[in-house]
């Protein structure tokens, strides 16, 4: 048996009999050995930490090496630079010349003119504050349109004669009240107002527009929205019958002449350019957009109408909402804008919203297509 004897407890401090040789009871002695167990850990984590962070330094070390060596051959390359830039001589002052006397060849201004949906009706509330789109909105946005045409036809006219103006309707110029299920919840109006509103606003904005220049001419494709019945013939169509009122309320405007086929498609000789129109329904989307389907329509269009010896220049269209051009081998392809942008569908359906717009450009004889404009319809809820 032990012999107790009595000691400073090397833990405690306490002056007692001692358990052990350096301990004064069993619960100094524990504690003892848990806190050299908890010191022997913390070494090894340290150890751990302090070699990790050793690999980082070296890694880091190693960046820095390699950056500096990119600064000096950057800095090289600049310092080797320098002379031979400073040493460049100035460019020649220029200054424009005018030819005097010379007479510059007449161009026909063009307007496409779509997708006019007239009385199509949604709210703020309805889109989630994207859009809206009322009768007296797409009145607004016509009356800017006729003084945006004046004012760039005015502004072209100081170095360029232009006497005629070709408009080219694209159909759904109204929107109807029955092609589709629920159309009746987005209407402001029933389909004969529309027509009859859309006679008084849109002979008004011709008759303006017929003070300004020579001669209008006007060729007339029909839109599906138009359309009475999946029954009749194709131009059993509102807008065909709107056509043809409208040429009617201009009779007395001796320089305004109309072309309104019954078939879907024409072509319009602009300045010798042969522009091909069409609604553009018949072209497919793939993926919400119509370009691959408007690259095979275009193709077996031109293949078609080769058979009859018939070609073209621009395939022109509307329907899809959205203005673009794009470069083909024939010419261009051009898809006008629309009066209201992202309607309800395009915006549900589509997730698609354009910015409402009608294209107008310069027809020259030997060049094609010249300037050209996009007009932004929906500054005119802005302009002052």
């Amino acid at each position: 048996m032990a012999i107790k004897k009595m000691i400073t407890c090397s833990w405690c401090g306490k002056k007692a009999k001692s358990y052990g040789e350096k301990y004064c009871c069993r619960a100094c002695y524990d504690a003892s050995i848990r806190a050299k167990t908890t010191e022997k850990v913390t070494e090894n984590t340290t150890a751990r930490e302090i070699k990790q962070l050793k690999a980082e330094r070296t890694t880091l070390r190693r960046q820095l090496q390699s950056l500096e060596k990119e600064v000096a051959s950057y800095d090289t390359l600049v310092e080797r630079c320098i002379p031979y830039v400073t040493a460049l001589k100035p460019p020649a002052e220029w200054k424009p010349s005018y030819p005097k006397g010379k007479k510059y060849t007449k161009q026909t201004a063009t307007l496409l003119f779509s997708d006019c949906q007239l009385g199509e009706r949604f709210t703020m509330e309805e889109t989630g504050g994207l859009n809206t789109y009322t009768v007296q909105i797409f009145k607004k946005r016509l009356e800017y349109l006729c003084k945006k045409i004046i004012k760039i036809t005015d502004m072209q006219r100081k170095s360029i004669p232009i006497n005629d103006l070709a408009i080219l309707m694209l159909g759904d110029i109204v929107e109807n009240e029955s092609i589709f299920r629920g159309q009746g919840g987005y209407i402001e109006e029933g389909v004969l107002d529309q027509m009859f509103h859309g006679i008084e606003y849109i002979s008004n904005f011709i008759r303006t527009l017929a003070g300004h220049f020579e001669h209008i001419t006007i060729p007339c494709v029909s839109g599906n929205h138009g359309r009475i019945n999946d029954t009749s013939k194709f131009y059993c169509n509102w807008d065909f019958i709107f056509y043809k009122f409208l040429e009617q309320v201009l009779q007395d405007v001796k320089n305004v002449s109309f072309y309104i086929p019954k078939a879907w498609w024409i072509i319009q000789d602009i300045q010798g350019w042969l522009f091909y129109m069409i609604h553009g329904d018949t072209i497919p989307r793939y993926m919400s957009i119509p370009w691959y389907g408007l690259e095979r329509m275009d193709g077996r269009t031109e293949k078609m109408l080769r058979s009859k010896e018939i070609n073209y220049d621009y395939f022109v269209m509307g329907h899809h909402h959205q203005a673009f051009d794009w470069d083909a081998s024939h010419g261009e392809r051009m898809c006008n804008g629309s009066f209201s942008s992202g309607n309800m569908f395009a915006s549900k359906e589509l997730a698609l919203m354009s910015p409402p717009t009608q294209m107008f450009f310069g027809v020259h004889p030997e060049q094609g297509i010249t300037w050209r404009y996009k007009i932004r319809l929906n500054q005119a809820e802005t302009e002052k």
